[in-house]
């Protein structure tokens, strides 16, 4: 399967990326209808406020079990063996969260070199009708090179279309030092 993109000639303002509603937030990308997290999409817009990024923007897809092992490398050495959750470094566990349907996995892939820079999980609780976010994590020489805004909010639109009348109530936990995480979820 070829990598599908997605373009646009839109500039999003602020205003329409922070929403306190999903659905005026994913109204500004009503134009997709359905994206390729299997063989990976890169997701290409820009925003009127931010200077032309020359950060990398990263083809984003689902995580495989082929991943696993980068996956926990990335989680022991951005956080230097101190993540508090040791399931994340577990391949038996993360193996079973990739293959589960109530967790989607994401990786980011950069679009010249084709390696790992970084993962998302969302967690699925179908009964509550909630999606829980954690673990995003981007390798240290990727840090302040990677576009982290374009990398979450693909993988943001890529759940909410999917899970769209299934999910209702999103929220997040960060465990970092550095508020611009925090911002973007």
């Amino acid at each position: 399967m070829a990598l599908q993109t997605f373009d646009t000639d839109l500039l999003f303002s602020r205003a329409d990326i922070i929403s306190k509603f999903t659905q005026s937030y994913l109204d500004i990308f009503k134009s997709i209808n359905k994206l390729d997290l299997h063989s990976g999409t890169l997701f290409n817009f820009d925003i009127e406020e931010r200077s032309p990024s020359k950060k990398i923007n990263p083809i984003i897809r689902h995580a495989t079990v082929d991943d696993i092992d980068e996956i926990i490398h990335t989680y022991k050495n951005i956080y230097e063996n101190s993540y508090p959750y040791k399931e994340m470094e577990d391949p038996e566990v993360i193996r079973e969260m990739i293959e589960s349907d109530e967790v989607e996995w994401f990786v980011f892939i950069h679009p010249k070199t084709g390696e790992t820079c970084g993962s998302f999980t969302f967690t699925l609780d179908f009964q509550q009708k909630r999606g829980y976010t954690r673990g995003l994590i981007v390798k240290k020489k990727f840090l302040g090179e990677f576009d982290i805004l374009k990398a979450c909010m693909g993988c943001y639109v890529a759940n909410y279309l999917k899970y769209r009348g299934k999910i209702f109530r999103w929220y997040s936990e960060n465990r970092t030092a550095h508020a611009k995480v925090q911002y973007v979820t």
